[in-house]
């Protein structure tokens, strides 16, 4: 579904631009967007160069100028008494959230929101925070990255043949670091113990997520925070049982940690696949959630607290074009009831 989404604002969000976005937001009536981002960095991030585009301060910083001129910047308390029907929003608004817990949130984006007046949520994976374990697929990232420079046969001929086992079908060794999955952590060690690479020095020197310590400082200054997981797993290939269990674990710690009052949450990678019994569980259950968050772009989700988000980072699509493509993606698929996921 994602990639119908991508190939189409690669495709029309030129043309898109041209449509006059008031009147989108009126025809559809999605008065409340909410962008998704992971970090802002000028310079390379080797452990997430390899997986997706990293937007530059500059494209940020003109992706939130078009925002605030079309739409309200609110907090995350605002959005949650807006679903819960207790105050609701009358102007179009916008809320800013981040994936995974980067330290490039602290030291790039919470200074530029501040001088911008732009309220934002990171979500948090529980595993991760303090720098104390690494996301798989940044591993294969920071894999990838070491071997662009490898010229020994010998490694290069273990690593392939590592995947070779997997029974992976691959062009390429990129290709084939790339289709490793969460349960393939085995393979990834193996990979590791071959090149010689460190993730622990890596983890220590590079730090690359928040420290409990920048968290506190964060929320002190008006930011907010989720859990996105125990260690981002894709919910689509896990039980149901251990979708619960990765999703209350990461929320309890997440909120006891920080003494949160309210509790939210986002899927890691996509909700796509999760069934309606878990959502059941989460806002029909004892450990309700106030909100949880896909991203799967400008679309209504059988439940009104499970809200999709507009993923941010598309290379060289701005922020502006990502917006007018997604308004019109929702009107072309209107007509065909396309808007609205269901949960079997």
């Amino acid at each position: 579904m994602a990639g119908y989404r991508t190939e189409f604002l690669k495709g029309w969000s030129s043309i898109a631009t041209r449509l006059p976005l008031k009147r989108m937001i009126a025809l559809t009536g999605q008065k409340v967007v909410l962008p998704v981002y992971h970090l802002v960095a000028q310079d390379n991030v080797p452990h997430v160069r390899h997986l997706y585009p990293i937007k530059s301060p500059k494209a940020f910083i003109d992706d939130l100028d078009f925002l605030l001129k079309y739409y309200q910047p609110v907090d995350l308390n605002q959005l949650i008494r807006h679903y819960d029907g207790s105050q609701l929003l009358k102007k179009p608004s916008f809320h800013l959230t981040f994936d995974d817990g980067l330290q490039e949130f602290y030291s790039v984006v919470a200074p530029i929101l501040k001088t911008k007046g732009v309220p934002a949520t990171n979500f948090l994976n529980s595993a991760f925070i303090d720098n104390k374990g690494l996301f798989y697929r940044y591993k294969i990232s920071l894999i990838t990255e070491l071997l662009r420079t490898e010229k020994n046969p010998s490694i290069l001929s273990q690593v392939e043949s590592t995947l070779k086992k997997k029974e992976l079908k691959f062009d390429n060794l990129k290709d084939g670091l790339h289709k490793l999955k969460y349960r393939d952590e085995a393979a990834i060690r193996q990979i590791t113990d071959i090149i010689n690479i460190d993730f622990d020095e890596f983890l220590r020197t590079r730090r690359p997520y928040l420290s409990s310590d920048q968290v506190r400082e964060l929320i002190s200054q008006g930011f907010t925070f989720g859990a996105h997981s125990i260690d981002h797993p894709q919910y689509d290939h896990l039980t149901l049982e251990e979708q619960i269990v990765q999703t209350q674990k990461s929320v309890s710690i997440i909120c006891k940690s920080f003494d949160l009052k309210y509790r939210c949450f986002a899927f890691p990678f996509t909700d796509y696949g999760v069934s309606k019994a878990f959502f059941d569980h989460f806002f029909l259950g004892t450990e309700k959630l106030d909100l949880s968050f896909g991203s799967a772009g400008l679309k209504v989700d059988a439940y009104p607290r499970h809200l999709q988000r507009i993923p941010m980072e598309m290379g060289n699509i701005a922020g502006r074009q990502i917006l007018h493509g997604e308004y019109l993606y929702y009107l072309l698929k209107s007509p065909l009831g396309k808007n609205r996921i269901r949960r079997a």
